[in-house]
């Protein structure tokens, strides 16, 4: 069950001529120039971001389950879209995503994901009952799951927007079930982000019980709204 967002043209043609295909190359050779560009001290400034964003959906959470949670962020790094498949969490492990699309003075596409007995164990505090498998996850348990993924991406888009005086707003959030490798690839080719700068946030949820679930946040904005929001925030990163 893939992510229920609408089938885009892809952002680049399919052409089987030179020129198609120099385009392509060129392009890559572009965005692997601005990630190279994004070193310590960017990926510090999306931390401190991601830290404050995410204990604002912790407290959101906190209220929504009636105990206390909190988001630890032990990581953040950023890659091609392209290449997330291969490098991120392991494959073949079933994984429950949130994607939430956003716009305004920056727009892009974030998601959460969390590992499947990581979401069941989310399912079984929330609603008291956990899906015995991706085929039994009914009404109930999608939309509890999309409030939380609602819940991560808008306390971190309210407050990068809070930061650095953007307008960034997001729009109905949807769900899907699938290995990561899948979800990932539904990114590249529905979303049309496959060219872009994935911002891979690391997310480690914390119970008072000293239970912790495992996650992960991909901010992927278009290049020139991270240019927007790095410039924003004093740091000096070219188009």
């Amino acid at each position: 069950m893939p992510f229920s967002v609408p089938r885009a043209k892809p952002s680049i043609p399919v052409r089987r001529h030179g020129a198609g295909r120099v385009e392509s190359v060129s392009r890559v050779l572009g965005m692997a120039e601005f990630l190279d560009q994004l070193g310590e001290i960017e990926l510090s400034a999306v931390h401190e971001i991601a830290n404050i964003g995410l204990g604002n959906a912790a407290t959101s959470l906190s209220t929504l389950l009636g105990r206390t949670v909190h988001i630890e962020v032990p990581q953040v790094s950023a890659r091609l879209v392209g290449a997330l498949a291969h490098e991120t969490l392991e494959a073949g492990i079933v994984t429950v995503g949130v994607l939430m699309p956003f716009d305004g003075d920056v727009e892009g596409t974030m998601a959460f994901f969390f590992p499947w007995e990581a979401a069941a164990e989310l399912w079984e505090t929330l609603i008291g009952a956990k899906p015995e498998g991706p085929c039994d996850i009914d009404e109930m348990a999608a939309s509890v799951m999309i409030e939380v993924g609602n819940m991560v991406c808008s306390g971190f888009l309210n407050s990068v927007a809070e930061l650095t005086n953007l307008g960034m707003y997001a729009t109905p959030p949807a769900m899907g079930v699938d290995f990561m490798e899948s979800l990932l690839a539904t990114l590249d080719v529905e979303a049309e982000l496959n060219m872009r700068v994935a911002l891979t946030i690391n997310t480690r949820l914390h119970g008072a019980d000293g239970s912790a679930l495992e996650g992960m946040c991909l901010v992927i904005p278009s290049q020139e709204g991270l240019v927007k929001l790095l410039q924003s925030l004093g740091l000096e990163v070219a188009a």
